[in-house]
């Protein structure tokens, strides 16, 4: 579905100007993943209006994408599938317990599935060099230190919510419940196979 529509807007801007703008597979893949943002986003803020917890879904949010831009993940194929599981997980870390002992609890098992789990790779996914990948784990882990600080003097739990939601999408079940799921979509469509 959300190929359908990047496929036109490909088209659209390819016939304003076709010479200077990148190839229709680019941004085919450019617009899957934009559409699929915004999707997300109004999945988030509608969801997030209803419950009345806007601002910390955002949050866990915010800090879901920036720890799985750092970690990687498995993905689902269809970008309106990874829309809704994103919003439903994000949803559930609103509701998660937020007392001292959770926290504590959230930052030890954090800390556990980054250091056994993570990064996770799918085959095709880029693949950085060894010392941009081992930088990118030390930042990971600095957020996560960050997380657990504005948690415990702040109160301000969300931060470190997403990013244990991020570690447990790692786990070896979550994994083989993602292919599970893109195994009900079979011919999953090709730009958006790396979207999300």
């Amino acid at each position: 579905m959300v190929e359908r529509y990047a496929v036109i807007l490909a088209d659209k801007i390819k016939k304003i100007n076709p010479e200077e703008t990148a190839s229709k597979d680019i941004l085919i893949f450019g617009f899957t993943i934009m559409l699929n943002i915004l999707i997300t986003l109004v999945f988030l803020l509608f969801f997030s209006l209803l419950v009345g917890k806007t601002m910390e879904m955002f949050m866990i949010a915010l800090s879901f994408m920036i720890m799985r831009m750092l970690t990687g993940g498995p993905h689902l194929h269809h970008a309106l599938a990874c829309s809704i599981c994103s919003t439903i997980l994000i949803l559930i870390g609103a509701y998660l317990p937020d007392g001292a002992t959770a926290i504590f609890i959230y930052a030890l098992s954090s800390l556990f599935l980054y250091i056994r789990y993570l990064p996770y790779y799918e085959k095709g996914q880029v693949v950085h060099s060894k010392e941009w990948e081992q930088k990118k784990k030390r930042i990971a882990f600095f957020f996560l230190f960050l997380s657990f600080l504005c948690s415990i003097t702040l109160q301000l739990n969300a931060f470190l919510i997403g990013a244990f939601l991020q570690g447990v999408t790692s786990l070896p079940f979550m994994i083989q419940s993602i292919y599970k799921i893109n195994g009900l979509f079979k011919g999953g469509e090709i730009h958006e196979k790396s979207s999300c």
